[in-house]
C-alpha cells in the first residue's frame, strides 16, 4: 500500500462503497462497488481485503468521478474464512501521484461454518444411572458468520442417533442449550467413560465444524471396606474398660473403565447389615469426603454393648460414593464377657455351737459364695 503526498492535498473522496451481496456462505461471487471523485482526476485506485500488505493497485485513464467494479470469485472468496472481512478501497490523485485519499470501506459476512459448541456440562456427573441428567451448553455463530441458531442435537452414541436439544434463545446468535437424559438412556451405556458430542446449525444451513463434546461418567460399582478394626475388640464386663471402642476402616471407590469416584458417605451397623441410610455415619479422617479414598473412624459407647450375652458379634461397614452407589460391608468382630450377675447370698455349712463360756456361745460355720466375696457374717 502506497502513503504520502503533497500537504493540503486530501486526494480522491470515496463514496457508495458497497459489498454485494452483504453476506455469503462462499458459494457466490462478491462484487464491491464504489465512487472515487477528486478535482484533480483520478488516476488509479488500489483496494484490499483486510490486510494491507495485500493490497492491489489498479491504473485507470484519468477521470472523475470514477466509478469501480471489482469482482472476487467465489472460490477465492471461501479462502478467506468465516466472519467479518472489510474491503477497503481508495484513490490516486492525478496531478501528484503521490497522494492517495482516504480508505472507503464496506463490510462483507462470510458464513461457511456452523455455531461452535462451548460450555457443556453434565449434572450429576458422575452417576449411577438410577436419575436423570441435565445436560447444558452454548450454541455460538458470532465467530462463525454470526448467524441466527435454529437447533441443536446431542448423541449418545457416536453420532448414530442424534437427539433434539432445547435453544433458550431460538433464531439468535448466541443460545444456551438444555436437555434431560432419561435415567433408562443413561443407564443403557456401558459403566465408564461415555463422550457425549453435541452439534448446531445455523439459519444458512452450516452445522458445526467441530462438534463439542462432554464425559458422562457412569459408576455403578459402589466402594470397598478394608482394614476394620475395634480397638478395643475384646470387652470384658467383669473389669474396668474404657468408655468407647474405636472403630476404623478403610473405604475405596474402585477404578471401571476409567470411572472411580470420590466417596460421598460411609456407615456402620452393629451385628448385622440395615438398609441404606440405617446406620450410624462415620467420620472422614481429614475431615472431608472428597478423595477416592478415605479413612473413616467412629468412637461407640461401650455401654452399648453392656446388655450382651457371652460371645463374638460383628460390625459393619458400608460406603457409598458421589455416584450414588453403596458397595459390599467389612466387618471386625468383638467378643464379648458379660457381666457376672449374683443373685444367690452365700451358702453356709458345718454350723456348730459349744457350751457357754461366761455366758457365751461359740457358733462356728463356713461360709462359702461362688461368685462374690464374703462381706459380712451375723
Amino acid at each position: 500500500m502506497i502513503d504520502g503526498g503533497t500537504q493540503g492535498n486530501v486526494g480522491p473522496v470515496a463514496s457508495n462503497v458497497v459489498v454485494t451481496p452483504q453476506k455469503t456462505d462462499g458459494t457466490v461471487d462478491v462484487t464491491l462497488t464504489a465512487t472515487l471523485t477528486d478535482g484533480d482526476l483520478v488516476a488509479a485506485y488500489e483496494y484490499y481485503v483486510d490486510d494491507p500488505a495485500a493490497a492491489t493497485i489498479v491504473p485507470v485513464a484519468a477521470a472523475s468521478p470514477l466509478n469501480v467494479t471489482e469482482i472476487f470469485a467465489a472460490a477465492d472468496v471461501a479462502t478467506w474464512g468465516s466472519g467479518e472481512h472489510v474491503l477497503y478501497i481508495r484513490g490516486q490523485d492525478a496531478a501528484d501521484p503521490a497522494v492517495w485519499g482516504a480508505l472507503g470501506s464496506a463490510v462483507l459476512t462470510l458464513d461457511m461454518a456452523g455455531p461452535q459448541i462451548t460450555g457443556l456440562s453434565l449434572t450429576p456427573n458422575p452417576t449411577n444411572g438410577s436419575v436423570d441428567v441435565l445436560l447444558t451448553g452454548t450454541a455460538d455463530d458470532g465467530s462463525t458468520g454470526n448467524s441466527n441458531v435454529v437447533s441443536a442435537e446431542y448423541t449418545l452414541d457416536g453420532g448414530t442417533t442424534w437427539l433434539p436439544l432445547n435453544l433458550n434463545s431460538p433464531n439468535t446468535p448466541l443460545s444456551g442449550l438444555s436437555t434431560t437424559i432419561l435415567a433408562a438412556d443413561v443407564d443403557a451405556l456401558p459403566e465408564g467413560e461415555n463422550t457425549i458430542q453435541v452439534r448446531a446449525l445455523d439459519d444458512w444451513g452450516n452445522e458445526t465444524l467441530v462438534y463439542g463434546s462432554v464425559v458422562l461418567r457412569l459408576d455403578q460399582s459402589g466402594p470397598n471396606v478394608s482394614d476394620v478394626t475395634l480397638v478395643p475388640n475384646v470387652l470384658d464386663f467383669n473389669t474396668t474398660l474404657p468408655t468407647t471402642m474405636r472403630l476404623t476402616a478403610t473405604v475405596q471407590d474402585p477404578q471401571v473403565s476409567g470411572v472411580q469416584s470420590t466417596l460421598d458417605n460411609a456407615e456402620g451397623f452393629l451385628y448385622e447389615e440395615g438398609g441404606p441410610g440405617t446406620g450410624f455415619n462415620l467420620y472422614s479422617s481429614d475431615g472431608l469426603y472428597d478423595e477416592v479414598s478415605e479413612t473413616v473412624y467412629y468412637d461407640i459407647p461401650v455401654a452399648q454393648f453392656s446388655n450382651l450375652a457371652d460371645g463374638t458379634y460383628d460390625i459393619l461397614v458400608v460406603g457409598k460414593d458421589a455416584a450414588g452407589n453403596w458397595g459390599p460391608a467389612g466387618s471386625a468382630s468383638i467378643t464379648v464377657t458379660a457381666a457376672v450377675v449374683d443373685l444367690e447370698g452365700p451358702v453356709v455349712s458345718g454350723l456348730s455351737a459349744t457350751q457357754p463360756r461366761n455366758n457365751r456361745l461359740l457358733v462356728t460355720a463356713t461360709a462359702t459364695d461362688a461368685l462374690s466375696n464374703i462381706a459380712e457374717a451375723i
